[in-house]
């Protein structure tokens, strides 16, 4: 087998990753790897897909370090830092279950842990789960699934896939933007290119596409039927976290769904990312979110239960009374984004309305120092910002406890308290002094161009 590495000064500079690589040894190739958090924490194994590398999870990382668990990364083989085979024919299905389980359970020794699969990450981890469920304690399945060829692939699949084969250069940076919902920063797309340095060098993700089972009949569909035999057995925390807009690997999540046990009892988390290269930010709130979904419930000293609080969920598919009419109940639509944003802007914030996709819509407060938070575009009910510099993550403010019911006044009033000096944002117990009121954005005209949709 012929192996290639890419030079290191390929990786140098890379925007919001300066982990630095570790390798294992897996016999005659070299798997590249970074972690963050206690080396004694939950493993937490985070497996890319195509054609991604370990810089997919640059944003989730330190939300997983900073609550205590062992975050590893690692590169597939053909992919980032790891060694890559330089032949199409050198990769295969099984081969590449082998690689990752040989690097997680051989060279890490890794127990007790928690698998985040997305798209390629998945097929390679679920098959792990099936075959070793001893060594693992949950699983995420992010935009992925088993598939065994008995059900054609979505026709955009089929032409991704005849894309990849006949592209005579392939631009990893081009496929990784095709899947997002923003124009990523050319720093970013400069570091999803970075592994592939030339042609030679793209067998991995040239070879991938024609690695998925779309026959019956191919090598690694027997393999997978029994995985999901085993895998309709499993009895522990299972999460779906699939995005709500991905034309490949959307139908896949209802059929997890049904299929094991455990995710049947948990019920399906959908977020709205619009393809499976998920944008990093909305990967840090799945992280942040799910995790602690999948975690094992701590004991409750003895005693009842405490008391749910008015408004708030006694059960995830009813509220505990009806929420008073102006309750907030995110995310934002357009209407109310503005009326945040003009309020917030009347007490001297630099607010604007913060458009993502067609019809999701946050406010986007500009910070004097040049970041931007994001507030309430990801699409979740609760209000939460993530902390945005030059395209970079460089902090957020946790989910607000209690805000799925706030008012729009209570929106309004969370805003306005926010302290962003830390990377982990949190609220002041008052608000700061208004500034110097700033006109609303828009006014009559905007009001016109919208065709007084904004009342």
């Amino acid at each position: 087998m012929r192996v290639l590495r890419t030079p290191e000064d390929r990786f140098t500079g890379l925007p919001g990753f300066g982990y630095e690589p570790r390798y294992a040894d897996l016999g005659e190739l070299r798997m590249a790897y970074v972690e963050a958090g206690p080396p004694d924490g939950e493993p937490v194994l985070l497996l890319h897909g195509e054609p991604s590398w370990s810089f997919l999870y640059r944003a989730v990382m330190p939300v997983l370090a900073a609550a205590g668990y062992r975050a590893i990364a690692p590169d597939l083989i053909g992919f980032g830092r790891s060694d890559k085979p330089a032949e199409i024919a050198d990769h295969s299905y099984a081969r590449h279950v082998e690689w990752v389980g040989t690097f997680a359970f051989g060279a890490l020794g890794l127990r007790g842990i928690t698998l985040v699969g997305h798209d390629w990450g998945g097929l390679i981890g679920l098959r792990l789960v099936a075959e070793h469920g001893d060594r693992f304690a949950r699983v995420v399945a992010a935009n992925t699934g088993l598939p065994t060829g008995d059900h054609p692939m979505p026709d955009v699949w089929y032409r991704f896939r005849e894309a990849v084969r006949t592209a005579p250069d392939l631009s990893i940076s081009r496929l990784v933007q095709a899947g997002c919902q923003r124009r990523l920063p050319d720093a970013v797309l400069a570091a999803y290119d970075a592994p592939f340095p030339g042609r030679s060098y793209q067998a991995g993700p040239r070879a991938m596409p024609d690695l998925v089972p779309a026959t019956p009949d191919d090598p690694a569909a027997p393999a997978n039927r029994a995985a999901w035999q085993r895998l309709a057995t499993w009895d522990k925390p299972f999460l779906v976290a699939f995005s709500d807009r991905d034309p490949i690997t959307g139908g896949m999540a209802p059929i997890l769904a049904r299929a094991i046990p455990a995710r049947r009892a948990s019920g399906i988390r959908s977020s709205p990312v619009p393809a499976t290269s998920c944008r990093r930010t909305r990967a840090r709130n799945s992280a942040r979110r799910s995790l602690p979904s999948c975690a094992p419930t701590p004991p409750r000293p003895d005693g009842p239960a405490p008391p749910v609080p008015a408004g708030r969920p006694s059960h995830p598919h009813r509220m505990a009374q009806p929420p008073p009419p102006d309750t907030y109940l995110g995310p934002m639509e357009e209407n109310r984004a503005r009326h945040v944003t003009d309020a917030l802007r009347a007490r001297g914030i630099n607010a604007h309305l913060a458009r993502v996709g067609v019809d999701q819509f946050g406010v986007r407060v500009s910070l004097p120092d040049g970041r931007e938070a994001e507030w309430d575009t990801d699409g979740t009910a609760g209000l939460e910002a993530q902390v945005m510099q030059d395209g970079d993550l460089v902090g957020f403010i946790p989910e607000i406890d209690g805000s799925e019911d706030f008012t729009e006044e209570q929106v309004i009033d969370a805003i306005a308290r926010a302290d962003y000096d830390e990377p982990i944002g949190h609220e002041r117990a008052e608000a700061p002094q208004a500034g110097p009121e700033l006109a609303p954005e828009g006014g009559v005209f905007r009001r016109f161009r919208d065709g007084f949709r904004y009342r």
